[in-house]
Formats: structure tokens, C-alpha cells, sequence
């Protein structure tokens, strides 16, 4: 595992310019598609879901965790997040960063590729802070999640388990259902940019 405060790599992408416009496949509310969307999702788009067809765009991070897949290192770097963020972050916004790490990073460590990378970072922006993953996986998982995507952006809940419920059914639970738990209890907006086998999702909320 390697640890850094380097702002994201070359593996996130390359900035969004007028020549890379990527595709947004996906957005919630409306569904709709589009050809057209801003690099960062502005904060006042809380609970906006976008899933986008290309690299993410590169942002500043503050904190950088570099691990492989099954690492058990959720435990830790979600203790990390929730101080880090307690110390740093109005009360409200520190708990809907906890959550985003711990479904996200969850996530990234149960589905990335096995001999893949798990990138997890906290990204600041002027009117953004922001938990990102990003990890290769296979294609069964990636049409998973889109199905996932596609669900949560039709239901007002997006089929959000509660707390309890889910812990108790955790081995049979759908995969990646802690997404709608971002939203939905977390209240950030989602993003989620994959190119070729690379996943990377960005849950976002205003500083």
C-alpha cells in the first residue's frame, strides 16, 4: 500500500477541454443523454448521478492510498477519513464523506480486477471536496453497475437498504447497492467515469 498527498496520476484521465468532450451515457432525474457536460459536477447538484464514458478528469488531491484488490485496509482508511474529515469539514459534510469512503472503497476493494490497483483519494476544488475510487474490473461487474445506475436513477430511494438490514444481509446483498446510500443518505452527488476496464467514481458535496 503506498500513501501520498500527489495530485492524481496519469491512470485518472486527462483534463476535460474542447477537444475531449466526454459523453454522459447517464444522468438522474431525466435519464437523458447528452454529448455535453462540465469537467466537475458543481455541488449545488446534490444527488445528481452521472455516469460518463470516459477517463475522469484530473484533479488536486490531499490524500492519495494506492492498495491492491482484498487489501484489508477498509477498516483503517475509513477511521483515517472520519477524523481527517471531522477535523477539517463543517459536521455534516464529514459524515457524508465517512460514508462515501466506506461504500465506495468497499466497493473498489471487492470488485477491482485481482491483480488490478485500488486508487482511493480525497480531491479538494474550490467549491467541491470530493472520496474517489478508481479500479479496473471486468465487464460482467460493469454492466452491473450500470444496471445498478439505471435503477437508482429511476427510484426516488434508489432501493437504499437501511443500516441494519444491510449488515445483516451483507453476503447476499446487490453489489454495489452502497451507491445509493451515497446519494440518497449522504446526499452527494455521484459520478462515475469508466474507459476501457477502469472504474472511477467520485461522490461530491459542497466544502
Amino acid at each position: 500500500m503506498a500513501i501520498s498527498g500527489k495530485p492524481w496520476g496519469s491512470q485518472a484521465g486527462t483534463p476535460v477541454g474542447k477537444e475531449a468532450r466526454p459523453e454522459v451515457i447517464a444522468e438522474s432525474g431525466s435519464w437523458k443523454t447528452t454529448t455535453r457536460r462540465e469537467a466537475v459536477v458543481a455541488p449545488k447538484n446534490q444527488g445528481l448521478v452521472r455516469l460518463v464514458a470516459s477517463s475522469a478528469p484530473v484533479e488536486p488531491a490531499v490524500l492519495s492510498v494506492t492498495c491492491k484488490a482484498h487489501d484489508d485496509v477498509l477498516q483503517y482508511t475509513h477511521t483515517f477519513v472520519r477524523a481527517y474529515a471531522q477535523s477539517r469539514y463543517r459536521k455534516s459534510l464529514a459524515q457524508s464523506l465517512s460514508v462515501a469512503t466506506h461504500e465506495l472503497l468497499g466497493n473498489a476493494l471487492t470488485y477491482c480486477a485481482i491483480s488490478g490497483d485500488v486508487v482511493f483519494q480525497i480531491v479538494e476544488a474550490p467549491n467541491s471536496v470530493a472520496v474517489r475510487v478508481s479500479n479496473p474490473t471486468v465487464q460482467v461487474r460493469l454492466d452491473m453497475m450500470r444496471a445498478h445506475l439505471e435503477r437508482l436513477s429511476k427510484s426516488p430511494e434508489g432501493g437504499s437498504p437501511d443500516e441494519s438490514g444491510r449488515s445483516a444481509a451483507s453476503a447476499s446483498a446487490p453489489p454495489m447497492h452502497g451507491l445509493a446510500r451515497v446519494v440518497h443518505e449522504a446526499k452527494l452527488a455521484l459520478e462515475v467515469y469508466v474507459v476501457g476496464s477502469l472504474v472511477t467514481v467520485v461522490a461530491r458535496g459542497a466544502p
